[in-house]
């Protein structure tokens, strides 16, 4: 029996750089991108944000380059299969999250990837760890341990009120679908 040809992949980018230059006080620009295997760099898909500090607009790319002077660092985070569906879907998502300061916007989509597998775990974190833009993770560890924080949420606060917020929509509708009145819900976490 003959096998199939492999599924051709792409491998995953963040981009750092100055992409949109403010100025020399501004912080690198975050670019996710999105590179054919094999890598073929003058092919690739840029998606980041524009804009701010109060309106934010998606920007997508095509035939973009790996060695774009706009760029300082680029760091591989993982691989998907490089299909037309996968494509579409990853370009959903960019146009889902909503545009918003770059390392929040790029987490964001990160974090998504790591739920689907092409990013592994804790990427999105470890990203904004070392950049050092997160001191998400001490605020949370603060406020759960009753302490009073600050009311600017950073990208990993965001993402978790953001997640915990799918969750609850997607509890609701199954208790719907599942015919269950709000006692009968709050009854099945005792």
């Amino acid at each position: 029996m003959a096998s199939q040809p492999a599924t051709p992949l792409l491998d995953i980018y963040i981009g750092l750089g100055t992409i949109q230059p403010h100025g020399p006080q501004q912080q690198e620009h975050w670019t996710l991108i999105l590179s054919p295997q094999p890598n073929s760099p003058s092919n690739c898909l840029f998606y980041h944000v524009d804009g701010g500090p109060t309106h934010y607009r998606h920007v997508t790319e095509t035939d973009k380059s790996l060695h774009d002077a706009r760029l300082s660092s680029i760091t591989k985070i993982g691989t998907a299969p490089c299909t037309v569906a996968t494509l579409q879907e990853i370009h959903r998502k960019t146009q889902s999250i909503r545009a918003q300061r770059c390392h929040i916007y790029i987490a964001r989509l990160i974090r998504y990837l790591e739920r689907k597998g092409w990013a592994g775990p804790g990427t999105a974190q470890s990203l904004c760890d070392y950049h050092g833009l997160s001191g998400e993770s001490t605020l949370v560890s603060r406020a759960r341990a009753g302490e009073e924080v600050g009311v600017e949420m950073d990208a990993e606060i965001e993402m978790e009120i953001e997640d915990a917020r799918r969750e609850l929509v997607r509890t609701a509708r199954a208790v719907r679908a599942a015919g269950l009145d709000s006692l009968s819900y709050c009854t099945c976490f005792f």
